[in-house]
């Protein structure tokens, strides 16, 4: 894509160039417009700002896709780069998984912030007939996890079992921050687009077949990536995710989570 001057009035007289897409088939139709030269400055909000020079011209070379114009650059105080440019560290990946306190009462009390020395993510205790199947599983938005908190211990205190007790649960959710490098090192399953594939591999996991299918001895994968579903109707949740664990390897990683939240209403639910 080649950008090309578009001019705009400034309070000064001067006329301010901003930029646009040019497509490939626009080329053409411009290829002999001659357009002024500028200068170009980068003010303090990192954004490059074009003046007009009508004093020099500057002609669309289409053999380079580039203008062809005279200009200096005058510097402000914050250089562009440096405004512009994010930083990456390959720091961790903090991710979220919602539960109660009657779940995890052997690891209260529950302190925000507090790490659970002695956790354990045991598959035996996970639910099967799932999105990806029986697995452990967590998501990067703390407002899902809220959710997945809150039917939890809806679910619990409507129980007959609960109904009558002294003690009852109360939403929480755990916080994970997982090296990058050890995800990269599992064997990891990615749905990047809703394709046929991803409503296929739903559909024979919720139906309780093999866990994913796959030949011995790596039956499941280790970590499996997409969206959250709403079964039956094949539609997507916007703005939730799910990151799955499903080996024993995968679960015992994570063995040392910290408290994010606990529910703080009446009910135990979190608002």
């Amino acid at each position: 894509m080649v950008e090309i001057m578009n001019p705009s009035p400034r309070p000064d007289g001067r006329r301010a160039m901003g930029c646009i897409p040019l497509r490939a088939s626009e080329v053409g139709r411009r290829r002999e417009r001659s357009l002024p030269a500028a200068q170009a400055r980068a003010p303090a909000d990192g954004f490059l700002e074009i003046v007009d020079r009508s004093q020099d011209a500057g002609r669309f070379d289409p053999l380079t896709s580039l203008f062809r114009f005279k200009y200096r650059c005058i510097h402000s105080s914050v250089r562009f780069r440096d405004a512009v440019m994010p930083s990456w560290s390959n720091g961790k990946l903090t991710v979220y998984h919602g539960t109660d306190t009657l779940t995890l009462g052997a690891h209260g009390p529950f302190k925000v912030g507090g790490s659970l020395a002695g956790f354990v993510a045991d598959l035996n205790y996970c639910r099967a007939l799932t999105d990806f199947g029986k697995g452990f599983y967590t998501t990067t938005k703390l407002h899902q996890a809220r959710e997945w908190a809150n039917a939890r211990t809806r679910r619990l205190r409507r129980s007959k079992r609960l109904r009558a007790s002294p003690v009852q649960p109360w939403g929480l959710v755990l916080q994970f921050d997982l090296d990058r490098s050890w995800l990269a090192s599992q064997e990891s399953l990615v749905f990047v687009r809703e394709v046929s594939d991803f409503w296929d591999f739903v559909t024979h996991c919720r139906a309780g077949f093999a866990v994913h299918a796959r030949a011995h001895p790596n039956v499941a994968y280790d970590v499996v990536y997409r969206l959250v579903t709403i079964w039956r109707q094949k539609l997507l949740i916007q703005d939730c995710d799910q990151i799955s664990f499903h080996t024993p390897t995968a679960v015992g990683y994570l063995n040392r989570p910290s408290v994010a939240e606990v529910a703080g209403n009446a009910d135990g639910l979190f608002s």
